[in-house]
């Protein structure tokens, strides 16, 4: 079996049982796997803490790893709605639902589930949010590396199993191939300035407010999206007859909402006790809703 103390496993390490092998294999080098007569495949990961110095950036640079020699981070690589609930409304210092609305009712959501939008946007989005998609494993686990204690890592790691649908089932190549696109599209896919820009967001988020920051980013970000999802889903299915598996995407996201609407939102209560936290906070999830915002955007221009 991989090594493991007495005490359970190590703070900067996190099992991944269970997850799917591409998921695992994201983490590169850092990821041992092993196994056991009678026993299933178990992979740990180490994770260590952001490096500003030695950051793998989000635009493909060959770069130092801390895992080892340098290597090549090639690009592998939201009418209708309603809010369910004002997000955070007790720890942000100013009321944000504007922006949050602006999100969910974007013209590109809006032409979704009018049933207008054109298959140009819809290939658009495809394309652009799943080199973003990429981005979300290494986003976690430097959030789970910079978690303040055992208690928050351990409810951080319990969205790594959900997600790891995104790389299969629930992968937006399977949306793609139902637009026309193929896998080689995916491949060779680069940013257009929007998606590049809000992925960048995240990596700032962290570089400037630690783990605070990118906790406020990424929770503000997946909230509006699982909300975007809950209508966007089946208005594809009803206005474009695609099928439920080819749109598998937008519904699997449901799966987040426990670890994203209940946990983390969670500790960010537990973490903005002072009132200098509940600024950092709410100037985070303002600047991410901003890029959000230039993110859609980017994507409805181009489509």
């Amino acid at each position: 079996m991989c090594p493991r103390t007495q005490q359970g496993w190590p703070q900067n390490r996190i099992n991944l049982k269970h997850l799917e092998p591409d998921l695992v294999s994201g983490f590169g080098q850092a990821v041992q796997c092993c196994s056991s007569p009678g026993v299933s495949r178990v992979c740990e990961a180490e994770i260590r803490p952001y490096d500003p110095m030695r950051f793998i950036p989000p635009w493909g640079a060959v770069t130092a790893s801390p895992y080892g020699p340098p290597v090549a981070m090639l690009p592998p690589l939201k009418g209708g709605f309603s809010l369910s609930y004002r997000f955070l409304p007790e720890v942000l210092t100013e009321d944000l639902t504007g922006l949050r609305v602006d999100l969910l009712e974007h013209p590109l959501w809006r032409d979704v589930v009018q049933g207008k939008a054109t298959l140009a946007h819809l290939r658009t989005f495809a394309l652009q949010d799943h080199w973003l998609v990429q981005h979300a494993l290494h986003l976690e686990t430097l959030l789970i590396a910079h978690a303040p204690n055992e208690a928050a890592r351990t409810i951080l790691a319990r969205k790594l199993e959900p997600k790891a649908v995104f790389t299969g089932a629930g992968s937006l190549i399977h949306f793609g191939t139902a637009l026309g696109l193929s896998p080689d599209d995916f491949e060779t896919v680069h940013p257009l300035p929007g998606c590049a820009a809000l992925t960048a967001s995240f990596y700032y988020a962290l570089a400037r407010d630690g783990f605070l920051g990118l906790l406020a980013s990424i929770t503000a970000s997946e909230s509006v999206f699982i909300a975007i999802c809950d209508v966007a889903g089946p208005a594809l299915r009803e206005h474009y007859g695609f099928s439920e598996e080819q749109v598998a995407f937008f519904p699997l996201h449901d799966r987040l909402r426990e670890g994203v609407d209940i946990d983390e939102v969670r500790l960010l209560r537990d973490f903005t006790e002072s009132r200098a936290a509940r600024e950092l906070v709410t100037r985070t999830v303002k600047r991410t809703y901003e890029f959000e915002r230039l993110f859609y955007d980017t994507v409805y221009s181009a489509g």
